[in-house]
């Protein structure tokens, strides 16, 4: 019994000896943000009845934080964005040098990541528009004051259509990426978008029925950055619309 007990004692020490090392056991470092570089647009010119140019801001990730837009008569309007830690995001306000910006749209996301509820606020008041998801995670509805106002509806190839019900002229189309091919709306009305390879727009249509109201075109670079956008009414000349300076930043990913 004596024997017993020494080995026992032995044991218990033996493990008390082992359990500072183990709490001393220096713990992994959490991985650290991995860098890319990326072309973000810096600056855009826009032509027409009131021109403007604008500044492009970002965050360490990239995220789109500012947009700067000066006027030639000296007005500056400035867009804030702010994100949560998923980068979803979560509001944008509007500071045009008259008093604390206002907070023009906040946004919610669910556990998974996906928008839930949209708050448009303006002067007048607010509209909140709130989204439906089935259980594969794609969004089922849209819905606004407790009524659906937009449907979506898939095809097996990932492929969907947006529509208002009891309103079938009405609708859009998207292929499996999420990129917008047609929109509808009305049975006359329509606007088709072609995308290159890489999935950049390229061109934007608006019919009348079988007529060309207007074309839009997006000429790019060698890095696929729209730089020019040009536009085109009926059969008139093509005019430049706005053209845009794009620049390498270094960004963070996680």
């Amino acid at each position: 019994m004596k024997h017993v007990l020494t080995r026992l004692s032995l044991l218990l020490l033996a493990v008390a000896l082992l359990l500072p090392l183990a709490a001393c056991k220096p713990t992994e470092p959490e991985p650290q943000p991995r860098e890319k570089e990326v072309w973000l647009c810096y600056s855009k010119q826009v032509y027409g009845v009131e021109p403007y140019q604008e500044f492009d801001y970002y965050d360490e990730y990239g995220n789109w934080i500012k947009n700067e837009r000066k006027y030639p008569n000296g007005k500056v309007t400035v867009w804030l964005y702010e994100y949560d830690q998923n980068h979803n995001l979560i509001r944008r306000s509007v500071d045009t040098g008259k008093g604390e910006p206002f907070v023009q749209l906040i946004c919610t996301y669910d556990e998974n990541g996906r928008l839930v509820e949209e708050r448009n606020i303006n002067t007048q008041g607010e509209s909140v528009y709130t989204y439906q998801y089935d259980q594969q995670g794609r969004r089922l509805s849209c819905s606004y004051k407790d009524e659906v106002v937009e449907v979506y509806t898939y095809e097996a190839d990932g492929s969907y259509r947006v529509g208002k019900p009891g309103n079938p002229t009405i609708y859009a189309l998207y292929n499996a990426d999420g990129r917008v091919l047609e929109r509808h709306n009305n049975s006359a009305t329509k606007v088709l978008y072609t995308y290159n390879d890489a999935g950049i727009l390229l061109e934007e249509v608006t019919y009348n029925g079988e007529t060309v109201n207007t074309r839009t075109k997006h000429y790019l670079d060698e890095h696929g950055n729209a730089i020019k956008v040009t536009r085109q009414y009926g059969e008139g000349e093509e005019t430049v619309s706005s053209e845009s300076e794009y620049r390498l930043y270094t960004v963070k990913v996680k």
